[in-house]
């Protein structure tokens, strides 16, 4: 589990991934936890390591890799409202960015 602790963290596929974030936004408590080709049951079992750094606010953009796998949208709406229960739960404020 990674130590770095943030205000704010980026998760998501390769888009959040291939983010320059603290460049783009100098002086932000920021880390990049975005992976490549991550759908959202990858970040629901990221999120111990995406807690870990104790961010007040999230920025989450998933859920194009889960189309493009063709995973049932039912399953994947159960598993988005997961993560956003145990975010919310861990006092973390979350912005949803649209899937595209």
């Amino acid at each position: 589990m990674l130590e770095t602790r943030a205000e704010i963290v980026m998760v998501g596929g390769s888009l959040t991934a291939q983010g320059r974030w603290s460049e783009l936004f100098p002086g932000a408590s920021i880390i990049n936890r975005g992976v490549g080709g991550d759908t959202i049951s990858g970040v629901g079992e990221r999120l111990p390591s995406i807690l870990s750094a104790r961010p007040s606010k999230v920025f989450l953009m998933v859920g194009v890799n889960d189309a493009f796998f063709a995973n049932p949208p039912d399953k994947v709406l159960a598993r988005y409202a997961a993560v956003l229960d145990r975010l919310a739960g861990a006092g973390v404020k979350v912005v949803i960015q649209s899937v595209l």
